[in-house]
């Protein structure tokens, strides 16, 4: 739908209060008939105004601003006598308009990202040829008929069917988990936002993987090929085990062992600990496995957590970007516990209670005051 949102519910506010010339009616009513979301959210419009009185949001915005941008609008479009009586008719539903403008927002973000293509989690294969695996589920080929590709219940599986040097990348967009099977039976769990590079068949008398965000990974027993992961700052050399990879700060990596052993930097990590490798050096510390896993689990928790630690887990698992407008929130302490499933509204309305921090949208983002 390549058309400008803003003014559509604009034009879509102004027939609901009859106060819409002719030929932006007509404009506005070709849409309906020919767009199915502009139909959808007409049909939204009516069912919220019909219950508007009810809706308990009411209270949490603020009018006056939004009645203001609708005025200006309505002058842009309508100037002379005829703006003043269009006004009229929107000011007498001064705060049913503010609570729908205020919620379209997260309809329109929503909408985005939905449909945005690069959202979806991707099968890159060094032939250049990519596979959208939130659409293509099922059994098939690769384009060189090298290996059988299996997409299935959010997991990647495949099967090498001839000698092949193929490597191939799965990326996990924000919002989204995927899970991937190895050709050695080795299991990758990969958090939002992260990336897995990895062959087909491994050669060389070792496996060797690369990850960049966050993954679980439960390596399959075979003494005879060592098992080595890449990031962006270390190499973690495996010895039949599963641990934990987080790299999304672009400078610390940290490995948390929960079962096995591995090794990094010369250091070898018993289960229960986790190795930090930055610019520093490599701290050694115990880690909380509940914490540190639950989002396997689809959950967060934070513990005594700085906001500005937990923002960005927000940005990953909701697609969103957020913005401080004052340093000193950033550094509020938190203590809590979040699903998957919670709507990022949901979530910022507990941060609101939990530390006072409120928040807005603007220009696509959430900025938190």
């Amino acid at each position: 739908m390549d058309i400008q949102t803003d003014k559509i519910y604009q034009l879509l506010m102004l027939k609901l209060t009859d106060s819409i010339t002719e030929s932006d009616e007509g404009y506005i009513n070709s849409l309906i008939e020919s767009e199915p979301e502009v139909y959808a959210l007409w049909r939204e419009i009516q069912s919220d105004f019909a219950t508007v009185q009810n809706k308990r949001a009411l209270q949490e915005f603020d009018t006056e601003g939004i009645i203001a941008n609708v005025k200006a609008e309505v002058r842009r479009l309508k100037r002379g006598r005829r703006a003043m009586s269009i006004f009229a008719a929107v000011a007498t539903i001064g705060i049913s308009i503010c609570l729908y403008i205020i919620l379209k927002d997260n309809k329109v973000e929503n909408f985005a990202a939905k449909h945005d293509v690069t959202k979806q989690v991707q099968l890159q294969l060094t032939s250049g040829e990519q596979i959208n695996l939130s659409e293509r589920y099922g059994m098939q080929l690769t384009e060189d008929g090298a290996v059988i590709l299996n997409n299935t219940n959010n997991t990647f599986v495949y099967t090498a069917n001839k000698e092949t040097n193929a490597t191939a990348t799965i990326i996990v967009p924000a919002g989204k988990d995927y899970r991937v099977k190895l050709e050695d039976g080795t299991k990758v769990h990969m958090n939002s936002g992260s990336k897995l590079l990895f062959p087909f068949r491994f050669s060389g008398g070792k496996r060797e993987i690369t990850i960049s965000g966050e993954a679980f990974v439960e390596v399959a027993t075979n003494a005879a090929l060592p098992f080595i992961v890449h990031t962006q700052h270390t190499t973690i050399q495996v010895l039949g085990t599963s641990f934990n990879v987080n790299s999304y700060d672009s400078g610390k990596v940290t490995v948390a062992l929960v079962q096995g052993a591995v090794k990094i930097n010369e250091v070898l990590l018993k289960p229960g600990y986790a190795a930090s490798v930055s610019s520093k050096g490599t701290d050694v510390h115990s880690f909380d496995e509940e914490n540190e896993l639950a989002w396997r689990n689809d959950q967060y928790i934070f513990r005594h957590s700085p906001l500005k630690e937990i923002m960005p887990v927000l940005e990953r698992w909701y697609d969103v970007q957020i913005v401080f407008d004052n340093p000193a929130t950033a550094d509020k302490v938190v203590t809590g516990h979040i699903m998957r499933s919670d709507d990022i509204t949901t979530v910022l309305n507990m941060l609101k209670k939990i530390c006072n921090a409120d928040y807005y949208y603007k220009e696509n983002s959430i900025h938190i005051r």
